[in-house]
C-alpha cells in the first residue's frame, strides 16, 4: 500500500510547493465544516460518501486524517507553503478541537514510535492507540477501521512485538525480502531532470546553501514517492 508523502491541498513543481484547487476546496471545506459544528467522524464520513479522493484511488476517509488536516499549520502559508486558509480560521477550528479533546496526558517516546512505525495486517492502515478506550483502558486499533478479533491493550500489543523479535533473532532470514522485477526502482525523467541540476548547482564557484538543500530534499521527495514503503511491522487484524 503506497502512504501519500506530499501534503493534501498541495502539488509540487520542481521545487515548489503549488496549491491543488481541487484538493484545497476540500480542506477549505474541513474546516469551515469543523468551526461550523461537524465532528471529525461526520466530516469524514461525507468525505468518503462524496467518493473524495485522498491519494490515488483512495476514497476512504477517516477521521484521523480529518484531524491532521485541521491540526497543520501549513495550511496557513510559511516559507514554503501558500496558504490555503487564514490564520484565523486555523486557530478558531484548533481552538474548538483542543476543546473537545480537554486535558489530555503525552504519549511516552515507545508509545511515539510504535504509532508511527506500526501498521496494520490487513489493510496496510496505521496502527494507532487510544488511551482511555470507552473510559476503560488502552487500545491499540487500525485507523482504517478494520476490526480485530482480539481486544490489543499494550499487554496484548507488546507481547505480539516480543514474539516478532524472538523469531527474528531465533531465524534472522525471515528479514531478507526477495526481490520482485516489477518492484525495481527506475528514476522518473523528473528524477533525472532534478539530479542533473543539483549536479550543475554544487560545481559552482559560488554555493549558496539553502537553494542546493532544497533541491537535494526536493530529489528525495520525488524519489521517494515512487518507492514501495515495506512496512516496519505489521499486527494482525482479522
Amino acid at each position: 500500500m503506497e502512504l501519500r508523502t506530499l501534503l493534501y491541498g498541495y502539488n509540487k513543481h520542481q521545487f515548489r510547493f503549488l496549491i491543488n484547487e481541487t484538493e484545497s476546496a476540500v480542506v477549505k471545506g474541513i474546516f469551515d465544516e469543523y468551526i461550523s459544528g461537524g465532528t471529525l467522524q461526520k466530516i469524514a464520513d461525507r468525505l468518503t460518501a462524496e467518493n473524495t479522493v485522498y491519494y490515488k484511488d483512495k476514497t476512504v476517509w477517516n477521521k484521523h486524517m480529518v484531524r491532521r488536516i485541521l491540526e497543520n499549520p501549513h495550511y496557513t502559508g510559511d516559507d514554503e507553503y501558500p496558504a490555503i486558509v487564514d490564520k484565523a480560521v486555523f486557530e478558531r477550528a484548533n481552538e474548538i478541537r483542543l476543546k473537545k479533546c480537554g486535558t489530555r496526558e503525552n504519549d511516552s517516546e515507545r508509545e511515539k514510535y510504535f504509532k508511527y512505525h506500526t501498521v496494520c495486517g490487513q489493510c496496510g492502515g496505521r496502527f494507532t492507540r487510544r488511551r482511555n478506550w470507552s473510559r476503560t483502558r488502552e487500545k491499540w486499533f487500525c485507523t482504517c477501521g478494520c476490526k480485530s478479533d482480539t481486544y490489543i491493550d499494550d499487554t496484548v500489543f507488546y507481547g505480539q512485538i516480543r514474539s516478532v523479535l524472538r523469531r527474528v533473532i531465533e531465524n534472522s532470514d525471515v528479514l531478507i525480502v526477495p526481490p520482485k522485477a516489477e518492484n525495481t526502482y527506475a528514476p522518473s525523467l523528473e528524477v533525472l531532470r532534478a539530479e542533473k541540476e543539483t549536479d550543475r548547482m554544487a560545481e559552482r564557484k559560488s554555493i549558496d546553501f539553502m537553494p542546493i538543500k532544497k533541491a537535494i530534499y526536493s530529489n528525495i521527495s520525488d524519489k521517494f514517492d515512487i518507492l514501495i514503503i515495506i512496512p516496519f511491522l505489521a499486527i494482525e487484524a482479522s
